[in-house]
């Protein structure tokens, strides 16, 4: 099952996140993109989301334009080996 429980912090800088892709592709829906990035954020795939909003233009595009397109809707895991390139770094 597939969960968006993020903290209340996560979840203002994910809508800050989207704000900005908004800002810089207007055609983008900014509830989708939330509400990729939480399910991304929430189901293994931990987002560097202070990076993502201080992120290049090019970049931050790159990573939620490939979050939306590598996002099994069912489980919120990313497929096709995509890795975001602010995915949280786990230090081994």
């Amino acid at each position: 099952m597939i969960s968006f429980d993020v903290s209340k912090r996560d979840k203002k800088l994910i809508a800050k996140i989207a704000k900005r892709v908004k800002k810089i592709c207007k055609p983008a829906n900014e509830r989708i993109i939330a509400m990729d990035l939480t399910a991304t954020h929430a189901n293994g795939c931990p987002l560097d989301l202070l990076g993502m909003l201080k992120a290049r233009e090019v970049d931050l595009l790159h990573d939620v334009g490939n979050i939306h397109s590598s996002l099994d809707r069912n489980t919120g895991k990313l497929k096709d080996c995509f890795e975001p390139r602010y995915a949280e770094k786990i230090p081994f």
